[in-house]
């Protein structure tokens, strides 16, 4: 799957996927956006990165007919901290 280099976002399929396809999108610099909840004007940008980006992904993986994008924030957004660097992580689902 292909990011186009001007957008500033990493993809990569989840190792334990919760759907036929389920890609997690994060950005390259995050400009110290730990989650949604706690965005910044300045981070306008970065958000608008993430969505651009699973757009096209979407269009990679044919999902003409829908997806879903999903953000968990917090842990009763059912967020799982992976690593030690938080960063906002959506998934694109199918």
């Amino acid at each position: 799957m292909k990011v186009p280099k001007k957008v500033q976002t990493l993809a990569f399929r989840d190792i334990s996927p919760q759907a036929p396809v389920h890609i997690i999108i994060i950005p390259k610099v995050k400009d110290g956006l730990s989650r949604l909840s706690k965005a910044e004007e300045r981070h306008v940008e970065v958000m608008g990165h993430l969505l651009y980006a699973a757009k096209t992904i979407a269009k990679q993986e044919n999902l003409d007919d829908g997806f879903r994008i999903v953000i968990n924030d917090g842990p009763n957004g059912c967020e799982h901290k992976l690593d030690p660097v938080e960063t906002v992580r959506p998934f694109l689902l199918r």
